[in-house]
């Protein structure tokens, strides 16, 4: 996958670590083996099925940068901005938020410091 340091010409940035080359190549062989093949049937269907929902759930690459505590993957924000540059590898032209910011959304307001006990309980 071309980075877009390649195509910029520009320095990679510090956070670009081990774990952030790592999800963002597993979330690379994920989408050009599930979502790839069948890209043109979901832009005409406007709907990604449940089951290539489950396998991205599966494989860590929704709400992974959700604390473990509810459910996800406790990943930084880095490696979350690795899986969705490997989405956009794919899915140029797709809207991304009905892949990816539903699944976004909640753990980004779940890590604020709003978040209270009182909260809590919906999540339950």
């Amino acid at each position: 996958m071309t980075t877009p340091q390649e195509v910029l010409n520009s320095p990679t940035p510090s956070w670009h670590d081990e774990d952030y080359v790592m999800v963002r190549n597993m979330a690379g062989r994920f989408m050009e083996t599930e979502i790839a093949p069948n890209y043109e049937q979901y832009e005409k269907d406007e709907i990604v099925p449940r089951s290539v929902w489950e396998k991205a759930g599966a494989n860590g690459l929704l709400c992974a940068s959700a604390p473990e505590e509810f459910g996800g993957g406790g990943a930084s924000y880095a490696q979350e901005s690795a899986i969705i540059e490997a989405i956009s590898h794919i899915m140029a032209s797709m809207d991304l938020a009905s892949l990816y910011t539903r699944a976004l959304l909640p753990p980004t307001l779940l890590n604020t410091e709003r978040m209270n006990k009182s909260n809590v309980g919906y999540l339950d």
